[in-house]
């Protein structure tokens, strides 16, 4: 590790202990300082500084070795009232305007309100921009940037009426280069077009409507651009809740032209889903349906894709006595592939395990089945012990899995903790050994050894 990596750190702690003293008039204020090595090669630093309005974040993932001034090893964050800067999270509506058709029903993203939010992770996100609110938490106007895309200029507007109905309308523009640098990840597959150039244009809309045990959700997005045909995504989201039981349902639909704004085409077209939960204690149920369409090639095939996906499960928790408490769980889920093409793919996961904690302690066992209509059964046993004590936590966690795909699995982590400091590491180390699939001419290979340590500490000051 390079001088100019360990240098730092004391030069941050010194920061934050200076804080206090230079800003007397931030009563009220706190920092925190965390700092992880990542498998004995990578070092992630942040100084997140909370005012009692606003928000300050320092962010600086560095290797040994590399430059200094390298821009994209570190970035700092900034978020007011009026201005946030810096490393960006999207909420809401934007993350299925990215990737559209991804999410299940109950998913944060239908309930939550869409906003471009400053992102505090360690690991330096891909994406920033500058979000200037004209009417705070009603109108913004904001631009993102990413390298792979360039700047994209938008504006968002939330207009509720009442307590349970709300109105959300988003624009954004985005000017994408003819390839997109190298053609991106789909570039080899013919079926999977990239945008040809030029501006593309998004507009979304959602209309949220809560009337307790009901509520809906509907939102549509179009995109247009100069050289493609309109294209547009429908989404349609409904909850039911009861004392102990809640119901969702999701149906999506995303049309052929569609472009999302970094300028890919989804896979799929259709989406039905549902879930349900029950939840009466100490025994909690659920089961969940999904199936899924893929689009129309766009060369003249009769070759067309679906997926079923049936999934339940059971959980039963009981307190013993006021020190014990005993859990078991099984759960299992089935999953079915057909196309015009050819015959259906079948797969099968089943799952169960227990767990007993006594006071501080915590033993957990489970036993988990998967079947592939190609290459037959592999099982899985895991084993977990862990340690809750007042000053931190330990916890060791074996996963052995047999054949036809026979390898291990070992971690552990500790955690101490103190008045405002935490100090953590994860050792991890996997192994799959030598497997053989005769019929598809697989013989006596083996990978993925891995041996990986992290280690992480993070001090906070309040003052």
């Amino acid at each position: 590790m390079t001088h100019r990596i360990s240098a730092i750190l004391p030069v941050l702690w010194f920061i934050l202990n200076l804080f206090p003293v230079l800003f007397p008039w931030c009563e009220g204020s706190s920092a925190l300082l965390t700092t992880e090595l990542v498998e004995l090669q990578k070092i992630n630093t942040r100084l997140l500084i909370d005012y009692p309005k606003s928000r300050l974040v320092y962010i600086e993932n560095r290797r040994p070795g590399d430059p200094v001034l390298r821009p994209d090893q570190w970035t700092l964050g900034i978020f007011s009232p009026l201005v946030t800067a810096g490393p960006v999270a999207l909420n809401g509506i934007l993350p299925r305007l990215y990737n559209p058709l991804s999410h299940d029903p109950g998913s944060d993203v239908f309930s939550e309100s869409t906003a471009i939010s400053l992102d505090i992770d360690l690991d330096i996100g891909s994406r920033s921009g500058i979000i200037l609110e004209a009417v705070p938490e009603h109108w913004e106007w904001f631009l993102l940037y990413k390298e792979e895309v360039g700047a994209q200029v938008g504006s968002l507007m939330a207009i509720p009426l009442g307590q349970r109905t709300k109105f959300e309308f988003l624009g954004l523009l985005s000017h994408l280069s003819d390839q997109l640098q190298d053609g991106g990840d789909e570039s080899w597959f013919v079926d999977t077009p990239l945008y040809p150039g030029g501006l593309l244009s998004h507009l979304a809309g959602s209309f949220a409507f809560d009337l307790q045990p009901v509520s809906l959700y509907l939102s549509a997005t179009v995109s247009a651009g100069q050289r493609v045909p309109p294209g547009a995504v429908y989404s349609l989201h409904t909850t039911w809740t009861a004392p102990r039981t809640e119901v969702f349902l999701l149906i999506e639909h995303c049309t052929e032209r569609f472009f999302t704004p970094e300028g890919r085409r989804g896979d799929l077209q259709w989406i039905f889903a549902t879930r349900l939960v029950w939840d009466s204690a100490p025994i909690h149920l659920f089961g969940s349906y999904r199936k899924e369409i893929s689009r129309l090639p766009l060369f003249p095939t009769p070759f067309r894709e679906s997926r079923d996906q049936l999934a339940a499960g059971a959980e039963v928790s009981r307190r013993i006595t006021s020190r014990c408490h005993l859990g078991i769980q099984a759960d299992g889920e089935m999953e079915l592939r057909w196309s015009t093409r050819g015959l259906p793919e079948k797969q099968l996961f089943l799952g169960c395990g227990g767990s007993l904690s006594w006071h501080l302690w915590e033993l957990a066992m489970g036993m988990t089945g998967q079947w592939d209509s190609e290459y037959g059964w592999e099982r899985d046993l895991r084993l977990l012990f862990a340690l809750n004590p007042s000053w931190g936590a330990v916890e060791l966690e074996m996963e052995v899995q047999f054949r036809p795909t026979p390898g291990w699995h070992l971690a552990a982590d500790v955690e101490l903790k103190g008045e405002g400091k935490r100090l953590y590491a994860r050792l991890e180390t996997r192994q799959v050994l030598p497997f053989s699939y005769p019929e598809q001419g697989y013989d006596g290979m083996k990978f993925l050894d891995l041996l990986a340590i992290h280690l992480g500490w993070e001090a906070e000051v309040d003052w």
